[in-house]
């Protein structure tokens, strides 16, 4: 997942586990009294009726495990300095209601991991103020509204959720810039999430069953510029590639790919070609033909030999070919022919 939380000045890790155990006001003021600059405060034994509001004046990262909480603290939801917000659980800890996270103003970027959902806590709405929202490891036993209720979210995750399809509601108000899929299980993704033209960055990983030719043609989006699609299973790069001429990065990477259309020659644009882990066993012409490319990867493949027309690709800094049968009187005359490129072999 490309990461997308903000490097913060002032961190705060509280990990609050259900425990017959408490911690009392004495341990929390020793902590606050000998640790005053400390980014990290781990509670490992913590009960759900804790003080935390002296620990969160101004802190603007909140790692935070909810299972002993029936719903968020008041403490942070009205808090003018939290911005990014990371909520843990475990499938058998309590239903968490967060139903009020809309009344937050402060919180940008929301994390969700491992918490469980069921029709008690799936439909609530997000702060206009959220713009990242990661969705993890979590169970859904019906369809999960918040997803759709999140009108002002770029960037969304969602990895690792027992979903079979994904809904053209999640980005029925058109603010998607940067989509993350990941995880099995995932049958079906509406054509219509892909035509928006806000959205820039796309990755689908290891969702298998999905059908990535009709994928492929429903990603015709002019204003796509990076396009992720690994351990997907994918035999061949399709024609309709061709469609997203502003393309700048393709990873292609660990699938089953043994064609490339001829028509990527067409993404004139692109500058980084990730092929590794595939059954590859040349490089078609028409690679030659995106002189834009600086980066190119095609390790772990079976490619057994690299004409001298990749000469062609004046920008090339970079050259992956590591794991190929390549014969190393093509390397040796590879490396005289590209001086200026790092090549790994």
């Amino acid at each position: 997942m490309k990461n997308n939380i903000r490097t913060l000045s002032t961190i705060i890790y509280l990990m609050l586990i259900v425990s017959s155990t408490a911690i009392s006001q004495d341990k929390t003021d020793y902590l606050l009294r000998n640790y005053p600059n400390s980014k990290e405060l781990i509670f490992p034994d913590c009960p759900k009726d804790i003080s935390i509001d002296s620990l969160l004046q101004d802190v603007t990262y909140l790692y935070l495990h909810i299972g002993c909480f029936d719903s968020l603290p008041d403490t942070i939801l009205h808090s003018k300095s939290i911005e990014d917000l990371i909520l843990v659980a475990y499938e058998s800890s309590n239903i968490c209601i967060l139903d009020r996270l809309c009344e937050s103003e402060s919180i940008k970027s929301i994390a969700l991991s491992g918490i469980p959902f069921d029709s008690s806590n799936v439909n609530f709405q997000l702060s206009d103020s959220v713009y990242s929202l990661y969705v993890g490891h979590c169970n859904f036993d019906i369809n999960p509204e918040f997803l759709y209720n999140s009108n002002k979210v770029k960037f969304l995750y969602i990895e690792f959720c027992k979903l079979d399809s994904i809904s053209y509601r999640i980005n029925r108000n058109n603010s998607l810039n940067y989509l993350c899929i990941q995880g099995p299980g995932i049958k079906n993704i509406s054509n219509n999430i892909f035509s928006s033209n806000q959205l820039r960055d796309i990755e689908l990983i290891e969702i298998p069953d999905l059908n990535l030719n009709d994928i492929f043609e429903s990603i015709n989006n002019q204003f796509i510029k990076t396009l992720d699609i690994m351990f997907c299973k994918l035999n061949n790069i399709p024609k309709s590639i061709s469609h997203l001429n502003n393309l700048r990065s393709l990873w292609l990477s660990n699938n089953n790919i043994t064609s490339i259309d001829s028509s990527i020659g067409q993404l004139t644009k692109l500058e980084t070609l990730v092929l590794d882990n595939n059954n590859l066993e040349e490089i078609p012409d028409c690679i030659y033909e995106i002189t834009n490319i600086d980066y190119l990867s095609l390790s772990d493949n079976r490619i057994k030999h690299i004409p001298d027309s990749i000469a062609k690709l004046k920008k090339l800094k970079y050259l992956s070919i590591e794991n190929n049968p390549i014969p190393p009187e093509n390397i040796e005359r590879l490396k005289r022919l590209l001086k200026n490129v790092e090549i790994i072999y």
